[in-house]
């Protein structure tokens, strides 16, 4: 029993867990990157869109790869969620940039935490509306006109959506891998280096941001012209959400 217990320590152990979320998170944002490359991509038209998205997708729907990417997906949520439940309760979920009560500003470290809840929020949707209808329909494909569609019938919804999701998911992408280059390269104090260069973590977070504004314009067709062919015809969100599965 005490082998157990001791075992069971370990592996939960905090160290041991930030290194699962490390192991799962290259994992991820190998995933992630193709998606910032199609999303990014739009801004030249559909068809670089669907071009970037054709020839990544032959690699992370592969049929090894993809339960890996789930999988990964599954653990890293999973840990955040069990460190998130064990931490102490005098401490904010999200780290501000000043300690003092009342301290709305957060840290880059802040930023990061909340882009991971932001993700968190939406990620089950985003996979399910991906992957799931392929259950039903072994045709179904997810491409540059069903998310035009969203955003044109739905703004009030895709659009912020959109905005939070791919913005959290591109700065939580690159603060991940910082400090991952730190941990690599033995560089320490990484957190003070943070708070020193905290107008450029600022940026880095409005630039992301800036990117999928300007994405999200050029999939509703404000730079350049989208064929309506293959559009689907004005419906409610429900309807439309079951006709995925037709």
């Amino acid at each position: 029993m005490s082998y157990q217990r001791s075992w069971g320590d370990k592996l939960f152990s905090y160290d041991n867990l930030r290194k699962i979320q490390a192991g799962t998170g290259i994992v991820i944002s190998t995933f992630a990157q193709c998606h910032m490359l199609m999303i990014v991509g739009s801004h030249i038209s559909a068809t670089t869109f669907e071009g970037i998205r054709d020839y990544f997708r032959i690699f992370y729907q592969n049929k090894y790869i993809e339960p890996i990417i789930l999988g990964s997906i599954a653990v890293h949520m999973g840990v955040n969620i069990y460190i998130m439940s064990r931490r102490d309760n005098s401490q904010p979920l999200v780290e501000k940039l000043s300690p003092e009560p009342g301290s709305l500003v957060p840290s880059p470290y802040g930023l990061f935490q909340l882009s991971s809840l932001a993700m968190m929020t939406f990620i089950g949707g985003h996979v399910s509306a991906t992957r799931l209808p392929v259950l039903w329909n072994s045709n179904y494909s997810l491409g540059f006109k069903d998310i035009y569609y969203t955003l044109r019938q739905f703004p009030q919804i895709f659009l912020p959506y959109y905005q939070v999701f791919l913005s959290s998911l591109m700065y939580h992408t690159i603060f991940s891998y910082y400090r991952l280059g730190c941990r690599v390269l033995g560089i320490g104090n990484y957190r003070m280096r943070e708070y020193n260069n905290r107008k450029t973590w600022y940026t880095i977070f409005g630039v992301c941001s800036l990117i999928t504004a300007s994405s999200l314009l050029a999939i509703r067709g404000h730079y350049y012209y989208v064929n309506p062919l293959n559009v689907p015809k004005p419906m409610t969100i429900f309807k439309y959400a079951k006709s995925l599965f037709n």
